[in-house]
């Protein structure tokens, strides 16, 4: 309860008393009195409370692997992603087919001459794919981070096809699937000759095997990807030179091998290799029993993301053979890539392997 002071400073009190037989008071002599404010007592409101509006961040439903938006889950494909390996050793099995229907096409060394591709379908898939190769033993080791993939490849040496068949992917392979044929004539030979397509293998789909999980940190508007410019990228896997050269206009990356436009069948058009991201991984290599090259991308090392002209450095970190990528810049904030296909380049963890412009 708050209470009000009055002070009382030089107060002059006159008291007249009443005159004897007189029912008259005599007027109260107010002359030269002070008069005294009354001041009510304080009340004290209190602020009304504000309670913070809670913003419940949109959970935006994707394409796992590409990043395309979509009203519901119902419209994700209930199917495991598909690896088809893809050789790229020589000019004669170039144009490659069904590169560009992939979602993500990743790039191994393999030996000193060439690379070899191993395309991934999920979202959307392609009536042709190949030239089909082999199996490397190296492949589990990237490719379980698609959960459990079916395997599509030629065929592999008894080291490599053990621990193929021990890894979890599903193998789909020539000596397992249906629908591997030799394509003839435009300069195709064994063993650069065998394709297939991928409705044909996705009917291999175990019910164990569930669809991918987003394996990159995805943005829906060009304006948030941020880095310095870059819009051109050269890389050296091993003798094999690949320049992927940004154009703004289409907002996408196109490939080059050996300074040469680098095409790939699409339906009955002939167009050049493009992506929206290309993800770099440096990695570590050694020998695999089999004596081929086996690239470790199990634990951490550099990494570069090229997206929108721009890119981001910093590094990748997976901790077992289902982990994802998780790309992160020195202060552990996320490196971003826009929806769409993606390429993810695996060289050598040598000085001069990767320069961009």
């Amino acid at each position: 309860m708050n209470k009000t002071l009055i002070v009382l400073a030089g107060i002059a009190l006159a008291v007249v008393p009443a005159c004897s037989g007189d029912d008259t008071s005599a007027p109260l002599d107010t002359a030269g009195a002070t008069t005294i404010p009354v001041t009510s007592p304080a009340t004290t409101t209190k602020p009304a409370t504000t309670v913070p509006a809670t913003t419940v961040p949109e959970v935006v439903v994707r394409m796992p692997l590409t990043g395309v938006p979509v009203g519901s889950e119902t419209e994700i494909p209930d199917r495991p992603a598909l690896v088809i390996k893809v050789s790229n050793a020589g000019p004669t099995v170039r144009p490659q087919a069904g590169l560009n229907n992939a979602d993500i096409v990743v790039e191994e060394v393999i030996n000193d001459a060439s690379t070899r591709f191993a395309a991934v379908f999920h979202s959307g898939g392609s009536d042709l794919v190949g030239p089909i190769r082999s199996g490397r033993a190296q492949d589990p080791e990237l490719l379980m981070m698609l959960d459990q993939p079916l395997f599509g490849y030629s065929g592999a040496n008894r080291y490599a096809t053990r621990v193929i068949r021990n890894s979890g992917m599903i193998d789909v392979g020539v000596d397992r699937a249906e629908g591997y044929y030799r394509r003839q004539g435009a300069g195709k030979r064994a063993p650069n000759n065998l394709y297939n397509d991928t409705t044909t293998l996705w009917q291999y789909s175990d019910k164990t095997a569930g669809r991918p999980t987003e394996i990159f940190t995805f943005v829906d508007s060009p304006e948030e990807i941020p880095g310095s410019p870059a819009t051109q990228i050269d890389l050296k896997l091993d003798s094999v030179r690949a320049m992927w050269k940004y154009d703004a206009e289409t907002d996408m990356y196109y490939r080059y091998h050996a300074g040469e436009p680098h095409s790939t069948e699409n339906g009955s058009v002939v167009e050049q290799i493009s992506a929206k991201n290309i993800v770099v991984m440096v990695a570590d290599y050694s020998r695999s029993e089999d004596g081929n090259p086996f690239a470790h991308v199990i634990g951490t090392n550099t990494a570069y993301v090229f997206s929108h002209g721009t890119v981001q450095v910093g590094t990748w970190n997976r901790d077992e053979v289902t982990a994802g990528l998780n790309l992160t810049d020195s202060s552990g904030t996320p490196l971003v890539v826009q929806v769409g296909r993606s390429w993810i380049e695996v060289p050598r963890n040598i000085e001069g392997t990767v320069a961009y412009s």
